[in-house]
């Protein structure tokens, strides 16, 4: 589940998190679509400034609103990623995880891939 940082309201939604990459020296990014594809948000990967988690950072990191509408377990599994946006204004996405575990694997992998993103690496291969 994924909310958006923007606007007022706070919504719960189901959603997919793609890593993207333009190939031809475009720039990775994360692509966040809802049901039936709609692009939530788009961003390139090295533009992200921050991931936080409530166990590391605390709550104080966390609005308010979001905190209540999550049960205690689920803060545990929630990130917050702060990254700007086109226009260099600050924004910020969360996500919750299914798991603990699955939310510190994530955190780290996108921090690795943030980092090939800063670098300059625009394509990632299999193998």
């Amino acid at each position: 589940a994924a909310a958006h940082g923007g606007g007022s309201g706070v919504e719960r939604a189901g959603a997919v998190l793609r890593i993207v990459g333009a190939g031809g020296g475009g720039a990775l990014g994360l692509s966040l679509t809802g049901k039936g594809g709609s692009v939530i948000v788009s961003f390139a990967l090295a533009s992200i400034c921050d991931i936080y988690s409530v166990e590391d950072d605390g709550e104080a990191a966390f609005p308010k609103p979001i905190l209540a509408e999550l049960g205690k377990d689920e803060v545990l599994k929630l990130l917050r990623v702060y990254y700007y946006s086109t226009n260099k204004r600050r924004e910020s996405l969360f996500i919750l995880e299914d798991t603990v575990g699955s939310r510190d694997t994530f955190r780290d992998s996108l921090r690795v891939l943030c980092i090939y993103a800063k670098s300059g690496g625009t394509q990632l291969t299999g193998s």
